[in-house]
């Protein structure tokens, strides 16, 4: 799920990403969001996206990010399913994501 890794693995199939220094990441169904923190903590080149269904744990993934200091991640409450339908409907304009990974 790393963006290096992910960048690699686009180069091998004969996509190169050209990216500058900073690019942004999506992760959908992030739960706790436990792994985007640590991705955001150790990459603070990125923006870091996380949604997810249940509001709890959306709650709680902004509190441990905030208590932890890491800065470049945002959590938002939201299906990823009605979100794909808003942004194929036109309802909400399409994000412009460098990544976009389903955990």
């Amino acid at each position: 799920l790393s963006p290096t890794g992910l960048r690699y693995v686009s180069a091998i199939r004969g996509f190169a990403p050209d990216f500058a220094e900073d690019y942004t990441y999506c992760m959908l169904s992030c739960g706790d969001g436990e792994i985007l923190t640590a991705l955001a903590a150790s990459n603070p080149e990125g923006k870091f996206f996380g949604f997810d269904a249940d509001a709890a744990l959306v709650q709680a993934a902004a509190d441990r990010a905030t208590k932890l200091g890491v800065t470049n991640v945002n959590y938002a409450h939201a299906d990823a399913l009605a979100l794909a339908k808003a942004i194929s409907s036109g309802e909400l304009p399409a994000p412009g994501f460098d990544f976009v990974v389903l955990n």
